[in-house]
């Protein structure tokens, strides 16, 4: 028994194409899994935060704090802390990323908060997080276990399993059994069916006028 599969070479076609259109449905279900794995929620592993200046003195490993400000009056509320972990420059701005963020609150909305180094701060436009693994990552990873499972499942339905397998090859059996129509048969069968449907089609349009101008004759039909 090769590779233990089951009665090796009975049945191989009908075998093989049922192989193959469940393989089609494993793809379509791997497509599907790669387009839902975007709304995998994943834990920060750092923030990024674009300023709208360049605070001088900030490098990597400076402590920062992230404050709320009240629109109202100006006020600052402390909601976390962190370390710069890159800054880079965008012009006018800066782009920075914060890891080790302790957050006492929940980060407000964009342009109502600030970065702040011990020294003069800066606003914040606007921030995102940064995943603890690529998006990317999750949706190839989450792809091949469905390929993988999908490929084991596939190979037991058409390879291991007797009770599927004895129902492929009797199918393959069964379709050896059927008396196929040849090519000339096929032709003149269909060119029949044409020719058919014209001449109901125009019976059905003869009948139908014919009414039409009997009721019109009776003034029934306009």
């Amino acid at each position: 028994m090769a590779l233990g599969i089951y009665k090796p070479g009975q049945g191989y076609w009908v075998r093989v194409l049922t192989a193959v259109g469940a393989g089609a449905l494993v793809l379509a279900s791997a497509a599907w899994a790669f387009g839902q794995a975007v709304n995998i929620q994943l834990p920060a592993r750092a923030y990024t935060f674009e300023l709208d200046s360049s605070p001088a003195g900030w490098e990597g490993g400076s402590a920062v704090s992230l404050m709320s400000i009240d629109p109202n009056n100006g006020d600052q509320t402390l909601v976390g802390t962190g370390v710069i972990e890159t800054i880079s420059s965008t012009g006018a701005g800066s782009l920075v990323t914060v890891a080790d963020v302790s957050l006492t609150g929940d980060i407000p909305a964009a342009d109502t908060e600030a970065l702040n180094a011990g020294g003069p701060g800066a606003r914040v436009l606007r921030y995102g997080e940064v995943p603890v693994v690529e998006p990317l990552y999750v949706q190839g990873g989450l792809v091949a276990v469905v390929l993988l499972l999908g490929m084991i499942v596939v190979f037991m339905m058409v390879g291991l399993k007797k009770r599927p397998v004895e129902f492929l090859i009797a199918t393959d059996g069964e379709m050896r059994k059927v008396n196929w129509s040849s090519r000339r048969e096929v032709m003149g069968s269909t060119w029949v069916v044409i020719a058919a449907a014209f001449l109901i089609s125009a019976a059905l349009f003869s009948v139908d006028w014919v009414f039409a101008q009997f009721f019109k004759m009776i003034h029934v039909l306009q």
